[in-house]
């Protein structure tokens, strides 16, 4: 607050608006007042004028009207003698006495004139002009400027009347030593000019002008200076402490001592919700402060059981990490013993049932085909465990390589279509398959195609379709691959964990449909090492989609020396 600028403060601004609109409303008043001083001068002025005009004219018609003339006997030119004052000596006798005082002129003007001293000048003849326009007119006015000095010209017309036409008619026989103008009754005859000097009024006006502006512009300071005082003193300054006082409140000091304002009322009314306002604040705070240790405390003892819960959950975290590293190492192990003797049973039913030991019954056949079934089952069950465990211990690598996707899915096809003839399933293989090569890992991509096609196979019935399709999309450089069936189909709430090791549908299906559960797992793992995506698309009882993508350059290869087998 001490830091804002004068400009800022309300009483100045306050004090401002009003100056500023009280100096437009002066202003307005002075032009008004000064026009209307202006125009009643001039009035004044052309009574003046018109007064004096009007005077000589009476004068000059009462010389007219009584003067009488005769003609001596002994004028050999037998003129016309006046016995009183003649007219034109009137006029004369009158600008002699106007000429006394330099500052107004007067003169007589005849249309035509016989001099210049009686010729208008140009001034007047546009005043005159006025007056033959509008015959009505009584009286024509102007200002001019003549040396550099302004005037009010003033021009009363002279119009010609019965006593004018003893001398001025065309049937007049009085003789003058020299021409005069002839006219007719009602004519203009020329006119009284009068000019008075205007130097008089401007400096009245002036004068004036300036007192006015003098008187005005002390009360508009004086008016604005009590004014700021009264805003100072009555709203700025308590203002200004209640603005100190909510500053130290939001500081926090709030046992700031409030001011003790008695008027205004409104800004009274202010001190006492501010006073009212901090109290309210203070009982918050000081509850706050007291929930505050209460949440503290309740922190710091979650926080020891969060770290105690932490400390217990990084020990199972360990205790799990070495189960897992046991399980796997225990699954194989005990997969890799298992797979060296069903290995060599297989070898030795095979070689029984070609006749190596000799010609068996059809009985004897039946039952080694049994145990070469179940022989080979165990053993992929085996591999896939075997699988899982390298993928679960990431010592899963890929030995990528340039190869055809149509020659992969069409040699997986030709391989399973025994199981399919066996259980009544059509496989069908697209015919389109794009001719495109890909550079990846060929026996995983092989094994993906075996366990979508194996499960497609396996979970359709009899008279069912598995079909494989792929394309090749140019703009992302990957090949598509899509394994369909007519099978049982995937909820869509089950269709988020049959991705899972050693996870199936659902137990039934697991005891209808026997297997081990990992070989979409493996799907996956494999498929995502390759960096593509594995998904599904199926609704119950309606068959299942299963899509998976291929990079057609795999980028990233962590190669092993026998590619993971």
């Amino acid at each position: 607050m001490k830091n804002a600028r004068f400009i800022d403060k309300l009483g100045v601004r306050l004090v401002l608006c009003l100056a500023i609109i009280t100096i437009w409303v002066s202003i307005l008043s002075f032009v008004w007042t000064f026009e209307r001083q202006k125009a009643r001068a001039e009035a004044e002025l052309m009574d003046k004028a018109r007064v004096a005009a009007s005077q000589f004219l009476a004068t000059r018609a009462f010389v007219a009207e009584s003067y009488q003339y005769y003609y001596p006997v002994t004028d050999p030119e037998n003129l016309a003698q006046f016995e009183h004052l003649d007219p034109a000596a009137a006029e004369k006798g009158v600008r002699e006495l106007f000429r006394g005082d330099e500052a107004w002129f007067f003169k007589e003007i005849w249309l035509p004139s016989s001099d210049d001293l009686h010729a208008p000048d140009e001034f007047e003849l546009e005043l005159l002009n006025r007056l033959r326009v509008d015959p009505s007119s009584q009286e024509a006015w102007g200002i001019d400027t003549i040396d550099g000095r302004r005037y009010f010209r003033y021009l009363l017309p002279i119009h010609i009347e019965e006593p004018c036409l003893t001398c001025h008619s065309n049937d007049s026989h009085i003789a003058f030593s020299q021409e005069v103008p002839r006219y007719e009754l009602g004519e203009l005859a020329g006119a009284v000019s009068l000019g008075i000097p205007m130097v008089v009024l401007e400096e009245t006006l002036r004068t004036e002008t300036i007192a006015q502006v003098a008187v005005t512009g002390s009360l508009i300071v004086l008016s604005a200076l009590a004014i700021y005082w009264f805003v100072r003193q009555l709203v700025e300054r308590p203002l200004t402490k209640l603005a100190w006082a909510a500053t130290a409140i939001g500081e926090g000091h709030l046992d700031y001592p409030l001011p003790k304002i008695a008027v205004p009322v409104e800004i009274r009314q202010l001190a006492k919700q501010l006073d009212s306002m901090a109290t309210r604040l203070k009982r918050y705070y000081d509850d706050l402060e007291h929930q505050v240790a209460e949440r503290t405390a309740e922190l710091r003892y979650a926080n020891e059981i969060l770290k105690q819960q932490r400390e217990e959950l990084q020990k199972a975290n360990r205790r799990l990490a070495e189960a897992n590293k046991l399980k796997s190492e225990f699954l194989a192990s005990v997969s890799h013993e298992l797979r060296t003797p069903l290995t060599s049973i297989t070898a030795f039913v095979e070689l029984l049932l070609e006749g190596v030991g000799g010609e068996l019954t059809d009985l004897q056949k039946e039952y080694l085909n049994d145990v070469l079934r179940g022989s080979q089952r165990l053993l992929t069950s085996i591999n896939a465990i075997l699988d899982m465990a390298k993928i679960e211990a990431k010592k899963m690598g890929l030995l990528p390589s340039w190869f055809s996707v149509a020659d992969v899915i069409n040699d997986v096809a030709h391989r399973m279509e025994p199981i399919a003839v066996k259980k009544e399933v059509r496989l069908l293989v697209d015919e389109d398959l794009p001719q495109t090569d890909v550079y990846a890992d060929k026996e995983k991509i092989d094994q993906v195609l075996v366990n979508l096609i194996s499960n497609a196979i396996k979970f359709t019935d009899a008279g069912g379709l598995v079909r494989v399709k792929a394309c090749y999309d140019e703009q992302a450089q990957e090949v598509t691959v899509c394994v369909s069936d007519t099978g049982i189909g995937i909820a869509p709430e089950q269709q988020e964990y049959i991705f899972e090791a050693f996870r199936q549908v659902d137990g039934s299906t697991t005891r209808k449909h026997p297997g081990t559960g990992l070989g979409l797992a493996i799907a996956k793992s494999f498929v995502e090492m390759h960096g593509g995506k594995i998904w599904v698309e199926s609704d119950l009882g309606m068959g299942s989609n299963f899509y998976f993508t291929i990079p057609k350059i795999l980028k990233e290869v962590e190669v092993t020396e026998n590619g993971g087998q």
